[in-house]
């Protein structure tokens, strides 16, 4: 069976009237789209104004990354300065206080053309894993309107699905039966949650309809997506979106080797963390964005604190859109990553919590297992974490682990957000 091109490229030669055909098109039409931008954010923000100034629009893609940066700070310190329209105009503001966000409080401000944006790009993307009068259940908050779980149930109706919101597992059980009971052939949802329902299936033996399952939120392990497709038998997804980028920003195609990114939405790079010069594709740093559409809180060159890289090369599904791979916070080495990829890999465990001493080398953990019949002795455990995380090559960061442990049958405790690791002193 041949390998369909991702959705996305064919959505976005249509909706900016372009031809896919090569990167320099993409490029030559980023350049246009950025000194637009530029202009428009200089004219109209007295932040951008004094932050622009001595900046001439760049002629190149090469000029602009000699643009200044912005991170997670300046948005919190501009606040209302970095509007480009009146009040008046913001239909919503998220304020974000995160695991992933640093310090202050941050406040993000959205136009209803710019959640219109992130209705039309969950619209087409989710067409790569579902169609018309399926039925797609969505377990991500969605009571509030404007809330990422609305904005897709909104896209999934233009695309002439049948959205059903869920929210936030907490019941494995009440999941399963209303699973089964519509019938449903799609969900979206968070990827220790999704985890926890192959788990609970497995063991009591349910067989759900689900043919394919979009993961968000958080970093996805490849055990964790190989354990939640072998026990729901689905194709899993990876999707990356952030509050600051409209929430939608990359999404994996069939061939699951990298999310290709919304490239006319968003202008992505890779810095290095300390320099901040753009580095080459498959180079791992701190990925910044361009909002090249957004009009209420455009956003230029913005550093969110993820490590990332772009995969070099093209993609087997012929998609010319850059493709990424995230790899945790910066501030955390890759840490989370690497303890994701070993502590998943051990058999019913479903999530964890970890906090690190650096001055003693110790990483303590608290292991969240799934099923009554759990019952393996302390020494077998702390046998089998020692030999994952230390498999991952962490015996040269940690020197001592303790660990505790409890098991859980059909019932979760409230998601607490993104993963990280929580390090005493920072």
């Amino acid at each position: 069976m041949p390998i369909k091109t991702c959705v996305l490229d064919d959505w976005i030669a249509k909706k900016e009237n372009i031809t896919l055909s090569s990167r320099k098109e993409l490029n030559n039409w980023h350049l246009e789209r950025i000194r637009a931008l530029l202009s428009f954010a200089g004219e109209n923000s007295p932040w951008y104004r004094k932050k622009l100034t001595g900046f001439p629009l760049p002629r190149s893609l090469e000029a602009f990354a000699s643009f200044p940066t912005m991170d997670g700070t300046d948005l919190t310190d501009a606040g209302l300065s970095l509007l480009c329209v009146s009040q008046g105009e913001i239909s919503r503001v998220v304020t974000l206080h995160t695991s992933g966000t640093e310090g202050l409080p941050k406040r993000i401000f959205y136009t209803a053309s710019d959640q219109e944006l992130t209705v039309d790009f969950f619209h087409h993307g989710m067409a790569g894993l579902t169609k018309t009068e399926e039925t797609v259940m969505v377990f991500l908050p969605f009571q509030k309107k404007g809330s990422v779980g609305d904005l897709l149930m909104q896209g999934l109706r233009r695309l002439g699905a049948y959205p059903i919101g869920f929210g936030i597992i907490s019941s494995l059980e009440d999941c399963a039966a209303r699973l089964l009971e519509r019938q449903v052939s799609c969900a979206v949802g968070i990827p220790v949650q999704f985890l926890a329902l192959a788990e609970y299936c497995r063991q009591q033996h349910i067989k759900l309809p689900l043919k394919t399952v979009l993961l968000s939120t958080d970093h996805l392990p490849l055990p964790v997506r190989e354990r939640i497709s072998s026990g729901l038998g689905c194709e899993v997804f990876d999707h990356f979106g952030m509050t600051e980028t409209g929430l939608g920003s990359a999404l994996e195609c069939s061939v699951h080797k990298g999310m290709h990114i919304r490239e006319n939405d968003i202008y992505a790079e890779i810095l290095h963390p300390v320099t901040h010069e753009v580095l080459k594709d498959g180079s791992w740093g701190e990925l910044a964005v361009t909002t090249l559409t957004r009009r209420g809180m455009p956003l230029l060159r913005y550093r969110t604190g993820d490590l990332a890289r772009f995969l070099p090369g093209s993609c087997a599904c012929g998609s010319v859109l850059k493709r990424l791979e995230c790899g945790g916070r910066i501030r955390e080495n890759g840490l989370t990553v690497k303890l994701n990829e070993a502590l998943f890999s051990i058999d019913t465990l479903v999530d964890y919590e970890a906090e690190y001493e650096p001055m003693e080398k110790t990483l303590s953990l608290k292991l969240k297992f799934m099923g009554n019949g759990f019952c393996e002795d302390q020494a077998n455990i702390e046998m089998k974490v020692k030999r994952a995380v230390f498999g991952q090559g962490l015996n040269l960061v940690f020197e001592r682990i303790l660990v505790s442990y409890y098991s859980v049958d059909r019932f979760l405790d409230a998601y607490a957000g993104k993963r990280s690791i929580k390090i005493r002193g920072k």
